[in-house]
């Protein structure tokens, strides 16, 4: 069914670029065709994650930097996933006001202002006036759900910091997910979701990287994840277990590359990471893309030891 913008009572003159536009008429409900739960049926959904750590405690010089990154994310996604920001509630909401033209935001702060603190924006452009934002702090800095929702359709995101959630939370996140998961096969067309973050979790066989120093390393050369000349890590905790589990019912969108370097160790992994709750089928009419930058040269400027994942569906 077709169904046109509605009038307002209070303007009456539309221009004729207003009235024959394409843009003015809609679709009622989402085809196989669009994007899961994508508003105004437009053409590109993206959506980048970063653990920026310390992003509100850096010294003024780094965290001027560290918000010109942000700003970059915000331009070019239409969803930006933070973690690790720090910051009480106040110091969070009073940083990110001018941001609120522009974004839905939603925060999560920690037990102190030192550690942990979420913050998730949605860009209003591409979720406009129509969807009703709401949020949910699942567990205390380190798991935030934000969900917009209109009449015929509802997309959730869930901005995951999995650093010592007890399993009490991680059975609330699964609860959550199993939830999502009913609603996206009772109708893939109006309900999806995204599960992104740093989840401190690798594939059951994923690649770990061995490095001598971040020095020796180019930051444009850095090796594609792959199994070749590299070690390979199984994961066998409760935790990860749990995860890989929620993960059963997603489809990954994988870039290549590393997105974590730890210095400790001289080791570079993959565990920032973004998931789209929706059939697998549902993408086929679609190209993914993904962007994971080189976490070498963000820690050597000491922005963050985690470089920002991001992907793209068009």
């Amino acid at each position: 069914l077709w169904q046109p913008r509605g009038w307002t009572s209070r303007r009456w003159l539309f221009s004729w670029k207003e009235l024959w536009s394409p843009e003015e008429i809609r679709l009622s409900g989402i085809p196989s065709a669009a994007l899961p739960c994508n508003p105004k049926n437009c053409t590109r959904v993206a959506i980048a994650t970063w653990n920026a750590r310390a992003l509100l405690h850096a010294k003024p010089e780094v965290q001027s930097c560290k918000f010109k990154r942000v700003d970059a994310l915000l331009k070019s996604n239409d969803i930006v996933l933070l973690q690790e920001c720090h910051g009480s509630l106040e110091l969070m909401e009073a940083t990110f006001y001018h941001y609120r033209k522009t974004h839905w935001i939603a925060y999560a702060p920690g037990a102190s202002a030192d550690e942990a603190g979420m913050i998730s924006l949605h860009s209003k452009n591409t979720f406009a006036c129509q969807f009703v934002f709401t949020s949910k702090v699942l567990a205390q800095g380190r798991v935030l759900l934000s969900r917009m929702s209109q009449i015929d359709s509802q997309i959730t995101t869930i901005n995951v910091h999995n650093h010592n959630l007890s399993m009490d939370d991680i059975l609330t996140i699964k609860g959550v997910i199993d939830e999502l998961d009913a609603e996206v096969a009772s109708d893939p067309t109006k309900y999806s979701y995204f599960l992104a973050g740093d989840f401190n979790v690798l594939e059951r066989q994923a690649p770990v990287l061995n490095i001598a120093r971040p020095e020796d390393i180019a930051s444009t050369q850095l090796p594609a994840q792959t199994s070749s000349g590299t070690q390979l890590h199984v994961q066998t905790s409760s935790h990860s277990k749990a995860f890989v589990d929620m993960f059963k019912n997603c489809v990954e969108l994988c870039a290549d590359g590393y997105t974590h370097f730890n210095s400790g160790t001289n080791k570079l992994n993959y565990i920032d990471r973004i998931f789209i709750g929706c059939p697998a089928w549902f993408l086929t009419a679609h190209s993914c893309s993904g962007k994971a930058e080189d976490p070498v040269w963000w820690h050597q400027r000491g922005l963050s030891d985690h470089a920002p994942n991001s992907a793209t569906i068009a």
